[in-house]
């Protein structure tokens, strides 16, 4: 039971406000430095903590497929989940290969409060035992619940880093990772209604 417990709190990868359990917390401030091979450089820090921010999210959500192994969602979600999951570790990919090149993006700290953190756990345990007791449609019902929150919070994250960076190309990589997600959650929330229609 407790490896079961495990793998669901690994797959729901969302506490409060339907975002990532995040593990870092740290200051609000408008500068600090990352280490490089010749110098230290400025951090833009708001920007970095909105990138991972983004990239915890994306990153557990990558695991949410971890699910299937002990659960059996319908075959509409299960591929919609393998969607949401591949599209997530792409995502979370493509940030940290970014942040290791780029000397103003760092990852370490996501800038939230002790309080928040808690919160964001307890949010995540709560959502992982449900599911793992859940069956048939209210295992459906609860899943897409749970990766919509996911979906549309990644959505406005996206949008609300996007705004704070300036790159070009970086910008347009924000963008396609928005438009999928919001797909994901265009039909997700389809196949809510689908299981609402056969209740």
């Amino acid at each position: 039971m407790a490896m079961m417990l495990t793998c669901l709190s690994a797959a729901i990868a969302f506490g409060a406000i339907g975002g990532c359990a995040a593990t870092h917390s740290g200051t609000n401030t408008n500068a600090s430095t990352k280490t490089g091979s010749a110098a230290d450089v400025l951090v833009n820090v708001e920007l970095s903590q909105g990138y991972a921010l983004l990239h915890d999210l994306l990153n557990r959500n990558r695991e949410v497929t971890k699910l299937l192994i002990i659960k059996s969602p319908s075959k509409p979600l299960t591929a919609r989940v393998k969607q949401i999951a591949a599209d997530s570790a792409a995502g979370a990919d493509w940030i940290k290969t970014m942040a290791a090149d780029e000397p103003a993006v760092s990852l370490e700290s996501q800038g939230l409060p002790p309080a928040e953190l808690e919160a964001r756990a307890g949010m995540e345990s709560d959502a992982g035992g449900k599911l793992l007791f859940a069956s048939g449609q209210t295992l459906d019902r609860r899943l897409i619940i749970e990766q919509l929150s996911a979906t549309r919070y990644a959505v406005q994250l996206g949008k609300a880093v996007n705004s704070l960076d300036d790159d070009k190309l970086r910008s347009e990589k924000l963008g396609l990772t928005c438009d999928a997600f919001e797909a994901h959650a265009d039909a997700l929330f389809t196949l809510l209604e689908q299981v609402g229609a056969a209740e």
